[in-house]
C-alpha cells in the first residue's frame, strides 16, 4: 500500500480510529471480518443494528446540546 500524505486532521483521526477499532476486533474475535462466516443477510442485519445504535447516540447527543443551549 502506498504511503499517503494526509493533511486534514479529521481524516487522520478517522483513520486512527479505524485502526484502533480493527485492533480491538482482532483482540476480541481473533479473526478478520473476511474470516467470519456470515452470509450477506447476516452482515446487513448487523449493519442495521449498528446504524440504529448510532442514531440513538446522535439523538441523545443532540438532545443534550439543545438542553444545554436552552439553559444559557
Amino acid at each position: 500500500m502506498p504511503k499517503i500524505n494526509i493533511k486534514d486532521p479529521n481524516t487522520k483521526e478517522v483513520i486512527h480510529r479505524i485502526i484502533v477499532r480493527d485492533q480491538q476486533g482482532m483482540k476480541k474475535f481473533k479473526k478478520t471480518m473476511r474470516q467470519i462466516n456470515k452470509n450477506p443477510v447476516q452482515w446487513l442485519e448487523e449493519a442495521v443494528e449498528e446504524t440504529i445504535d448510532n442514531l440513538r447516540y446522535l439523538v441523545e447527543a443532540l438532545n443534550r446540546l439543545k438542553k444545554n443551549k436552552s439553559k444559557k
